[in-house]
């Protein structure tokens, strides 16, 4: 493959099956694809078979690519998330929507979950609802005054124990996990859609769901804040 052309590596782990497909990021052209029958009985992850999988196709992908995989969005559709909802409340000062104010909340929601929730993987952050003077909003409206704001807030969470072996099996093959995506997610709000899904987190990454906060590492540069979606450093 050309140097010039990049590609996205994507893994779907379930009971059932697990999935690796790679694709052409300009086209979305799939440039490799392979599917294992599992019947895994157990509602944990089989560490020991997702490891042999990996080792049957990781290589052979590198040889189809001419190039490493550096890392993979993993897409797990497994019954091991779970939800915690946390509310927070900011008087204004200004007495107009601001970053500042929104940003404030949204980092003070991230830490208390983090507290209340310790050893566990933040997956997903998602804004429920904003209330804004006793009136809720599914979106925040722009340039509105208000007297105080405060937001529901969504954590879908992994436990770090189950994160910390994805992460460590796919090491093996010098891997790393870009983001981890919960399949059930995906399915809930794309109820109305077919469940490809690769295509479908291809949209929620491109930021289709505007209420979700994406969390990014300290080491990666981020953008403006009012845009299709929110970033917060994790």
């Amino acid at each position: 493959m050309n140097d010039i052309e990049t590609f996205e590596a994507f893994l779907i782990i379930n009971p059932k099956y697990y999935k690796i497909s790679v694709h052409n990021s300009s086209d979305s052209k799939i440039i490799y694809e392979q599917k294992k029958i599992i019947n895994n009985d157990l509602s944990d992850i089989n560490f020991s078979k997702l490891k042999d999988f990996l080792e049957e196709n990781i290589f052979k992908i590198e040889k189809v690519l001419g190039n490493f995989i550096k890392d993979i969005i993993l897409i797990i559709d497994f019954d091991i998330f779970f939800k915690v909802q946390i509310s927070v409340k900011k008087n204004n000062t200004t007495n107009k929507a601001n970053s500042n104010d929104l940003n404030y909340l949204l980092n003070e929601t991230k830490d208390l979950c983090k507290e209340t929730m310790n050893g566990k993987k933040i997956v997903h952050m998602l804004i429920d609802n904003y209330q804004i003077d006793n009136k809720n909003y599914s979106n925040l409206p722009k340039d509105i005054k208000y007297n105080y704001l405060s937001l529901d807030v969504s954590f879908i969470c992994l436990s770090n124990d189950v994160a910390k072996s994805l992460e460590k099996t796919l090491k093996n093959f010098q891997v790393s996990i870009a983001q981890m995506i919960s399949a059930n997610y995906i399915k809930n709000f794309f109820s109305k859609e077919s469940h490809d899904y690769v295509v479908l987190t291809k949209k929620l990454l491109e930021g289709c769901n505007q209420n979700e906060v994406v969390l990014v590492k300290k080491t990666q540069k981020i953008q403006g804040f009012f845009e299709k979606f929110f970033h917060l450093y994790s």
